[in-house]
This record gives C-alpha cells, structure tokens and sequence, in this order.
C-alpha cells in the first residue's frame, strides 16, 4: 500500500501545555519554541535558527519573532519532506502576538 501522511513529532515538554487562546505570552514560551525549532532543525541536517532578540527577562515578543521562527521551522519542514507554510494569519508589524501564534508553533513540532 501507499505510504501514509508523514508526521513529526518530538518529546519537547512545554510550559503552559496546552497553551490556551487567550493566555499571556511569556519569555519561557518564547525560548521554548526556539528550543524545539532547533530541535527539528537539528533532525533535518540544519544549523540551528537565526533569532533576533534573545529569549531573555523584558523581552516583549512581536511579530518578528513569530516570522523568523515560522520561516526557521518551515525551513526545515520542508527539508524533511513535511507540511509547511499555511498558517492561519499573516503577522505583521502592529499585529498583536497571541497564544495562538505560539500554538501553530508548538502544534506543529509536537
């Protein structure tokens, strides 16, 4: 038979598991993400992400943040032959960063 859809997933433990709509973002979530990006980049033969800011005391995440590690983690999706791209809303300068930003994230490496 056909080989089924290809998944991903990884044994990262996050803080705030589930993340819920609705919760504030935190430097941990932040970090955390990075930290699984890197992990799946790692498996797809690739260096670690290009992150501006690090995940440290006062950061505010924004949209940037949310960009370079949609674009990290595509990156490496793609090298493995998995889903990328698609997320449900364009980030932008001005956008509020919400939970669900980081959801996307995590729902993908898990």
């Amino acid at each position: 038979s056909d080989e089924s859809t290809r998944d991903l997933a990884t044994s990262m433990l996050f803080t705030d598991d589930p993340l819920n709509v609705g919760t504030t973002i935190r430097i941990v979530h932040l970090a955390e993400n990075r930290m699984a990006i890197d992990h799946v980049r790692s498996l797809a033969g690739l260096g670690p992400g290009s992150f501006t800011d690090a995940a440290t005391a006062g950061l505010v995440a924004k949209a940037l943040h949310v960009t370079q590690m949609r674009s990290e983690l595509d990156e490496a999706m793609t090298a493995l032959g998995l889903f990328a791209g698609g997320y449900f809303e364009t980030v932008t300068a001005g956008v509020p960063i919400r939970a669900f930003h980081f959801i996307e994230i995590r729902n993908r490496v898990k």
